[in-house]
């Protein structure tokens, strides 16, 4: 993450399902999505840096709209939203493959999915059920 766009970071600002959308498509190598199409009511919403995010989002069933036809990229991303989000991810990015040179930059790695390390981080802290610490599926992200 960068923060925003006037300098500042933010550490404790609540993050919003646009921003939480653009960290992923950042993840994934910030991938072009196949259609420029975006059918919801709060379409002009979106914030410009969130758009191509939420294309490849919504193209790949990362994030879908609200039954009222929105899509709410403004709003506040719930944790339960937030591990939803990543097990779709996860899914998706199963059978893509990768590799990373290794810091001493000698060695190759290939493996299925860059995300099993950070699953298995957000396992051992209890945030892939999508409950905050009284058992809030509904509490927000923060920064």
């Amino acid at each position: 993450m960068s923060g925003y766009g006037d300098g500042t970071f933010g550490p404790n600002a609540p993050i919003t399902r646009e921003q939480l959308a653009v960290m992923l498509w950042r993840y994934s190598g910030s991938p072009a999505a196949d259609s420029a199409e975006l059918d919801f009511n709060d379409e002009s919403e979106i914030s410009g840096f969130a758009l191509e995010a939420l294309r490849w989002a919504v193209e790949n069933g990362i994030l879908n709209g609200c039954a009222d036809g929105r899509l709410g990229p403004r709003g506040q991303a719930a944790r339960a939203q937030a591990a939803q989000m990543l097990k779709i991810l996860l899914r998706t990015k199963r059978t893509t493959q990768y590799s990373k040179t290794l810091n001493d930059g000698t060695e190759e790695r290939k493996a299925d999915s860059p995300c099993v390390p950070f699953v298995y981080q957000v396992k051992i802290s209890s945030a892939s059920n999508g409950r905050g610490k009284n058992g809030d599926k509904t509490q927000h992200l923060n920064r």
